[in-house]
């Protein structure tokens, strides 16, 4: 995968680190707590220019799925 282990280029942390949900970039973008990191940009998912733009958020079922993908490993299956 290409974000699993791979070092963010926003943050000092890593995109998604198995196993550890809240160093794991990524989550902690679409949480909107990268700020808290030294991160920066926008939140995930944004549009990615005109109407809406940096508006759209991930439900909360979306965002726990991710979650619970990193907490069991971030498998590739």
């Amino acid at each position: 995968s290409m974000i699993v282990n791979v070092p963010s280029t926003q943050s000092p942390l890593m995109r998604v680190v198995p196993g550890d949900p809240d160093n794991s970039y990524l989550l902690l973008k679409m949480q909107n707590r990268h700020l808290e990191v030294s991160g920066s940009g926008s939140k995930m998912p944004i549009f990615p220019g005109g109407y809406g733009a940096g508006v759209l958020t991930a439900k909360p079922d979306e965002i726990e799925l991710i979650r619970t993908w990193i907490v069991a490993g971030a498998l590739d299956n």
